[in-house]
Formats: structure tokens, sequence, C-alpha cells
């Protein structure tokens, strides 16, 4: 579906291939590639801008907000700046970009818009896997991932100065939800003063949009681009497009010459700035058959004069629109209206034919095969536009004007076409629920074996990241992957599915959204559909879209096993199913598991009609211990929690295998309003551990809501002194989870130690070096009782730590802030912090920083006898051995206990460069012999390459 779909090769394991794979369900780039591209000659003058050049050239420049109204061809100015920067930018820089698809009345969602920002580094920066190992399996483990997870993960990869530079634009923000948008600023903002000049943004809205107050609010000075005041440019570029399309008509004889330039004339005269409203006049006049005249072009631009907005442009496009195609063109526009993705001009062919009155299997079939591209393109004209193999409607303000309220003056014509989102989708369930009813051969269910080969059962260890949450069920219902996610020849059932779906061209659709628009439907017109849904809901009926549904989404945990209708109405919030399934049914349903689902997916009608419905055992909606009270919770659905602590059936302080409770699962997954209602209920008991006596607001404090934590620590009860099974506390979690806001409540709540050492002796601030969060450790290196000082039971500070954090930043901030006088402390290993930077993968930044702050100390040799060249030289790290050899702080002549020089090591290794650079400064060192009477120069006769030879005997020293 999208072109610059992802390429593994040999470089990405099969794991970081399944990583990525799962953050590319859709474009990692939104709709860029499908926006079109501008006419030669067109958009230059933004390069020319001193708002865009002043933003791109200066490191003082973070932010440049553009600006447009809608048509004013904002998008496709901002993707012509992405193709530029790909082009010219500066070597090293790391381009993300992600384009919002506003063409769907669903808005775009920020957590496919962050998604799409990590895939682009990991697979541009190969080595960022290594760099973020932890938090890439932190966050692989995760069925669901929140905003705050993928933010950290977002922010962690461009923090990395390894990264680089980076240029990050987004079109269309806007169009995210209000408080979506709010949370990326507030998130992005700090992480743009903490990367100092190496982050630059572009974002693209409209503007009267919320994103420029807060950017304003943010960055008083940013920079900003007023397409809406650029009129010269943008009608001299739109004078370009007339004069090159129309010159286009007249060439292929669509017009004479002379009506060529009367079309020239009125479109430059009445433009007012908007190249879509021009290319709709375009379109739609190419739209007519045969030759264009004069009186066509009047037609096209009727009452006197040309349409002055969109409104009147859409009107006379739809007028365009021969009568006896009105319902076909009617029925297309509304399935454009309400789908879920943008269709394909298989799938749309398919729903045409299900929309005929006369519909038989035969023809539906026969639609499978064909697909008439033209006829789309023929009907609607300037209203779709074509994307590879996509249909969409040619702007989102279309979309706007056919769901809008009916003016008074809008004509019956224009009435016809216009629809309410709740018909729509009752169209289109209906459509979608038929298709899958169609005869074909249903195979059997999807073996065991095959749902459950690449599930793996988590558990916390004692310093795994304690944001990992082991429960199984919380599900993302619009997060399927149904690209290339079938295992070949390992299940023939798989096999036969993927087949199926490749054979019949809407059943990947059907399957995955048909019970997404039953569920928009209004009441009246779900119980139209009721005798379908219940059909979909029987087992012989829903093994096709429902194996199919398990088989791409990859994670058995999302889904019921082996579920009755009963369960799988719950499931999918068929509440009218359930109801008739509960009164009209005599099957003997799983009650318990219904209401479990039911609360797991938040579908709170199906759950008041489920605890309706007579005796329930609670033991029963239970799921692998979970209960259904703790997974609502979980999930954060606070009115299907409502209602199941209403019916007083769940133990408020139930646990479920890992000991955790209700509370514990809610604010450990950043759910504050769930945690409040929960802290009102009698009997709760706020400090009730789990199997490794972490209590919930250890597990808050590794959540990325702060505010939840906050809540927490106003409770009187809470107990801040309570210890997890591996001695750490709050803070502790805190730290090792990165959660710099959260660190800096705790130590101001004053109740947690913060210098406590867990059983391993770790401090806080050690947690959070390791956690590698720059903020946390500043957080906590700001805190007058913390000390630097401090060595775990391996003897090693919080220095030595930060020697070994790919991010040298840390180890600098901390250097700065006190952390120099321990530089030089040894471990139980006699290892100094200069020998954690060595330690392989050597971090050469890192020994820069330690070599600025060394003392005589650096040249004590570890435990072993071993200085530390010798040992950069023995571990490969010929960078920092260079570094250390031209320092002037490090003995370059230090034996080790067995006499041998580092020029000795460097022999072994057979570095040639290195060899050099040691004879250069002094030829006499080929001569020091070891304790056992070998000298390098022998060493090398004995066992060098000729190259190394050679080295020796250019140094001309006496032995030679």
């Amino acid at each position: 579906m999208w072109r610059h779909a992802l390429k593994t090769g040999p470089a990405f394991s099969t794991s970081e291939q399944a990583f990525l794979k799962s953050l590319s369900s859709t474009s990692p780039y939104g709709c860029r590639f499908q926006i079109e591209k501008p006419l030669p000659g067109t958009l230059s003058w933004v390069f020319q801008n001193p708002e865009y050049k002043e933003w791109i050239s200066s490191p003082d420049e973070p932010f440049l907000l553009i600006t447009g109204y809608a048509g004013c061809g904002k998008s496709v100015l901002t993707s012509e700046i992405c193709r530029s920067l790909e082009e010219d930018l500066v070597p090293g820089t790391l381009l993300c970009s992600y384009f919002c698809d506003t063409n769907n009345e669903h808005r775009p969602e920020m957590s496919q818009i962050l998604k799409g920002l990590i895939h682009q580094p990991l697979v541009g920066r190969r080595k960022l896997f290594e760099l973020a190992r932890k938090s890439i399996y932190s966050l692989s483990s995760e069925p669901y991932r929140s905003f705050g997870e993928l933010w950290n993960l977002f922010e962690r990869l461009v923090s990395y100065p390894q990264v680089g530079p980076v240029c990050l634009i987004i079109d269309a923000l806007d169009e995210c939800e209000h408080k979506d948008v709010e949370k990326f600023l507030d998130s992005l903002h700090p992480l743009l003063r903490s990367v100092e000049g190496r982050l630059k943004v572009l974002l693209a809205c409209q503007p009267g949009a919320s994103v420029v107050n807060v950017v304003k609010g943010y960055v008083q000075d940013a920079r900003r681009l007023r397409m809406e005041k650029m009129n010269h440019a943008i009608a001299e570029d739109i004078d370009e497009l007339i004069s090159q399309r129309v010159d286009r008509m007249v060439k292929g004889e669509r017009c004479g010459q002379s009506v060529g330039e009367d079309l020239k004339s009125v479109l430059r005269a009445k433009a007012d700035g908007s190249f879509l409203w021009v290319s709709l006049i375009l379109s739609l006049l190419q739209q007519r058959r045969g030759i264009i005249k004069k009186s066509h072009v009047d037609a096209a631009t009727a009452k006197g004069k040309l349409p002055d907005d969109l409104s009147n442009m859409y009107e006379r496009c739809l007028h365009a629109i021969p009568e006896d195609e009105w319902e076909d063109a009617r029925q297309m526009l509304r399935m454009l209206l309400a789908n879920a993705r943008p269709l394909s001009t298989s799938e749309l062919s398919v729903l045409m034919s299900m929309s005929s009155t006369s519909l038989s299997a035969s023809d539906v079939l026969e639609a499978d095969e064909t697909t008439n591209v033209v006829y789309f393109e023929g009907m609607l004209g300037p209203l779709v536009r074509m994307s590879e193999d996509v249909v969409m409607l040619v702007h989102q303000t279309l979309a706007h004007f056919l769901q809008a309220q009916q003016p008074a003056s809008m004509s019956n014509a224009t009435c016809f076409f216009t629809a309410s989102e709740q018909s729509i989708h009752f169209e289109m369930a209906h459509n979608c629920m038929r298709y899958l009813l169609l005869d074909d051969r249903i195979p059997a269910s999807p073996s065991e074996n095959s749902l459950f080969s690449d599930i793996e059962e988590s558990s916390l260890g004692e310093h795994a990241s304690p944001h990992t949450s082991p429960e199984p069920g919380i599900c993302d219902p619009e997060n399927f992957d149904l690209s290339s996610l079938f295992k070949e020849d390992d299940d023939p059932i798989a096999n036969e599915l993927q087949a199926l779906a490749d054979r019949k061209k809407l059943f990947k659709y059907a399957a995955r959204y048909w019970t997404f628009h039953f569920s928009r439907c209004r009441a009246a017109e779900q119980e139209q559909l009721s005798d379908l849904a219940m059909r979909l809901s029987k087992l012989e009926s829903c093994s096709q879209w429902f194996s199919y549904l398990i088989m791409a989404s990859q994670d058995v945990r999302k889904f019921p096993e082996s579920p009755d209708p009963l369960v799988l109405a719950s499931y999918f919030d068929l509440s009218v199913v359930v109801k008739r399934l509960l009164t009209d049914d005599t099957g003997d349903f799983n009650l318990g598991i219904s209401i479990y689902w039911a609360a797991c997916r938040g579908n709170r009608s199906c759950l008041e009609i489920l605890l309706a419905s007579g005796f329930i055992d609670a033991a029963s909606a239970h799921h692998k211990s979970v209960s259904s009270l703790a997974i609502a919770a979980c999930n954060g659905h606070l009115d299907s929690l409502e209602i199941l602590l209403e019916s007083r059936l769940f133990d408020i302080n139930g646990q479920n295998r890992q000991g955790r409770t209700p509370l514990s699962l809610a604010a450990g997954a950043g759910h504050e309003q769930v945690v409040a209602r929960l802290l009102k209920e009698d009997g709760i008991d706020v400090n009730l551990a789990d199997t490794h006596q972490a209590t919930p607001v250890i597990w808050a404090a590794a959540s990325i809501e702060s505010s939840t934590t906050t809540l927490l620590l106003q409770h009187p009860h809470i107990d801040q002194s309570m210890q997890d099974s591996a001695g750490q506390n709050a803070l502790s979690w805190a730290c090792i989870a990165g959660r710099a806001r959260t660190t800096r409540s705790l130590l101001k709540d004053g109740r947690c130690d913060p210098n406590l050492q867990n059983h391993k002796g770790k401090t806080p601030l050690m947690l959070a070096v390791s956690s590698e969060s720059l903020p946390t450790v500043q957080v906590m290196t700001r805190h007058r009782d913390m000390s630097l000082a401090l060595q775990d039971r391996s003897g090693r500070n919080a220095i030595s730590w930060a020697a070994q954090s790919p991010d040298p930043r840390i180890l600098e901030y901390l250097l700065l802030h006190g952390g120099a006088t321990f530089a030089d402390v040894r471990d139980h290993d006699g290892w100094g912090a200069l020998a954690w930077a060595v330690d392989p993968p050597a971090k050469l930044e890192n020994a820069r920083l330690l070599l600025q702050h060394a003392t005589a100390d650096v040249n004590v040799p570890d435990a072993n006898g071993r200085p530390i060249l010798s040992t950069a030289i023995e571990w490969s790290s010929m960078e920092i051995a260079q570094l250390l050899i031209s320092s002037g702080v490090i003995d370059v002549d230090q034996l080790d206990r067995n006499g041998r020089s580092p020029l000795a090591y460097a022999v072994v290794q057979g570095y040639t460069p290195l060899i050099v650079q040691l004879l250069t400064q002094d030829p006499s060192r080929a001569d020091v012999p070891n304790h056992a009477g070998m000298t390098p120069c022998a060493l090398a006769m004995e066992k060098g390459s000729r190259e190394i030879c050679e080295a020796f005997a250019t140094a001309s020293t006496p032995t030679l």
C-alpha cells in the first residue's frame, strides 16, 4: 500500500525486523508519498524565504511554523522541503518526517505518528538498535504502546549525540486530537532544550490551529512562514500551474488556443490563492467528453463568475456528474467517507458490487477479479485522487462538506450526496458483513502451535525495567500489521488464510473493520443488522475472519481463546448480539469470560447487559488469574470500572498471579482517573505489594504519567519506606525508568532516601545513569543530600557507570557537577572510570571527557597489573588507544606485571598504525624486554605481519 516500505536485509536481526514491522502497519511517513509533486518552476521561492533560510541555517532557530489555509498547497510545499533536504542536508543529518492523512473522518493518531518517527531513525541509523536496545526490548514486550512509552523511545533515539543533527517535519499536526497535540508539544519543548541545537522542527498547520499558540507559548520568537500572507509568490506558482495544465490541454487538442487563453485569464483572476480550487476547475473541465468549448468554460464558471469558495466548487463538481450516475457516485463517495483506512481500487470495486440490489456471489467474485480504475476517475473526476493503488477524497474539506449540516441554500442535487456519519457506517458494515458470509470453503481453526509459537512469557527480573508489564489482554484495536506476517510453510492453515485473503479482495478490510463500522451505527441500524451479526458470531461463520485477525495481529494475547458467540460479541462490542444471545438463544455460553473481555475492551454497553443477566460467578470472570475489574483498571476504562465496582462482584484488593491488584495495574499504566476512583473505595489497601514486593506507588513511579505518583503520594496511608525484593524504593524505580518529573516529585516529597542502595549496592543515581536518562540524572544530582561517593557491591560509583553509557552528556554533566573527584576511584577489580569507557563497545567521547579530568591515579594498573593503555590495545579499542597515547596524561611506557609494554600488546594485536605511532615517538621502545627477555622487535620478527616488520625496520633502531 505504501511505496517506501521497510527494506530489511542482513543488517537487521530477526527480532529487529519484527520490531520494525510492528511500527509500520501503515507507512512510517504517513501520506507523504501520496502527495502530488509540484510542477517544475513552482515553489522555488520557499528556499529564498528569510524565515526558512534563518531556520535552516541558524543553530539558534529550532522551530519553523508553516501556516496556510486548506487548499493553498501547504502539504505540497512541506513535501517539497523534505525532498530538498534529503538531497542537500549536511552529511550525517537525520531527516524524520510524517504527513498526517486528513482525508478520512478519523483523526490521525499520535501513537501512529510516533511509531513512524521511531521507525525512520532506526532504519537510517542501524547502530541505534545497539544504543537503545534496553528501551526497544522493553517496548517490544508491551502489547499496548502508550504515548509516553513511544515518546520516551523517540526522545532517547534523537538524544544520542552519535545520531548527529536531526530535522523533524510534521505536516497537518493540527488534524490530531487537541489534547494529543498539546501532549506532543509539551514533550517536544524540553527535548529541544536538552539536545542544544541538534534538533530542528518544522510543523505545518492552518493559521488558527492550537499548534500555533502552544508553540508561541514555548518559543515566543519561533520562526513562522505565513503562506496566508505570501499572496504574490503563491499567485505566481498558481499562474505557472494554470499555464502548464492549460497548455497541455491545448496541445492534447482538448480545447482550442483561444479557449485556452480565456480559461487562463479567468482562472488567474479568480484563483484567490487556492491550488486546490484551480485543480478542481481544470479537472472538472477535463472530465467532459470531446472538445472543451468556451460555453463549457462558462458553464464551469456559472452564475456569472467563478465560485469564490470550495463549498460552491464542490457543488459544481457534484452537479457535473451525469444524473444517471448519481446513485453510483453517491455510493462511492459514501464509501470513501466511511472507510477506516484508504481503500484500494480493487476493494472499492468489490464494495460497489456489494451495493447492488441484485447481488449474487458470482457477481462479487467477478468484482474480485476486475478493477475499473478509469470508471472511478471518470465518474468522480476532480473529487477523488488516485495514488498508486489507492482511491482517496481529493481533500479533507470535501469530507467536511459532505458531512456538514445542510444549509437552506444547498440544492436538492447536492443534498442527495451528503451523508451522516451513522448512515455511511451502516452501509459499510452491511457490505462487509455480507461479503464475509459469501459461500466459500471455511478452513479449520489455526493450530494452537501456530498461534502461540512466538509468544513468550515475560517476568520481572530483579533489575528488569519496571515498566515492562507481564499482564495479558491489553489490546490496541487499531494496531494491526496486515503485511507480510504469515510464516511460509509453517502452518497450512495460516497459508490457507493468506491465500483466501489474496483471492478475496475485500476480505482483509471486511475482516478487520466490519465490527468497527457496526459499532458506529445507530441502535436501530444495529437492530437491522443483528441477523447478520448473529451469523458472523457463530463458530462456523467466524472461523475465517476471526482466525485471520489473530494471525494478522501476531499477538494472541489480544484475543479470547476459542470464543463462543457471547464472548465474541462482548469482545467486539456487539451489544445487540449480546442481548439477543442472552434472551433468544439457549446456548451454554461462558458468561464470566464474556464479562472479562467486555471489561478488557471497555465495552460498557455490553457489560451492562451481561451484568444484568442474572447470577454471575465472579470467579468465572477471570482470565489467567486477572479479574475483570483488574483488566478494566489496567487498560484505563473508567466507565467499565465504575460498572464493575457498582456490581460488588470483585475484590478491590484481588491479586493476579504476579500479586498485582487493580490499583497496582492502573498505577503502573499511568491511568490517573482510574487510580483516583479506586482510591475512593472503602477497604482498598494502597500498600499491598506484589510477588516482587512492589507496591502500587512503586509501579506508579515507573509510569510515564507523573501525575499518578503525585496522586498516590497525597493519600494518607501510603508507605514510602517499603522496598521491592531487590531492595529498591519508588525513587529507584523512577530512576530505572528514566522518569525525571516523577523523580523530582519524589525528592520533593522527601520520604524516599535519595541514597538508598539496593541489594547490589546501586543508588537511585546509578540507576538513573544506567537508564541513560540525562534529565533524571540532572534531577538527582541537584538534590542536596545526594552522594556521588557511594559505591555499589562491586565497588563502582556513579562516574564509573556513566563512563559506560552510550550518551556522553551524562558523564560530562556529572564530571562538571562534582563527579571529577571520583573519576579515578577504583572498583574491586582495580578499574577506574576510564577502564569502563574502554570496555567494549568502547566509548571514545567518554574517554576524551575523562582524560580532561584525569589525575596521576589514572596510571595505576588494574587488579591484574595491566595499565590502561595496554587494556585499550588488548580490547581492540584502537581509537581510544591512539587518544591515550596523544593525551600527554597516560604513561605510554608503563609495563604490566609481566613486563610487557603497550608496544608489545600492539604487536600481538597486529595494529600497524599504532605501532608506527609508538615507534615514531620513541624508536627505543622496540628494545624494551619483558620479564622473559622478549622485546617487541623480536616479537614482531617472530609473529608479526610483513607490514609490522617493515614498521620496525623503518624506525631504524639499533637492533635492526
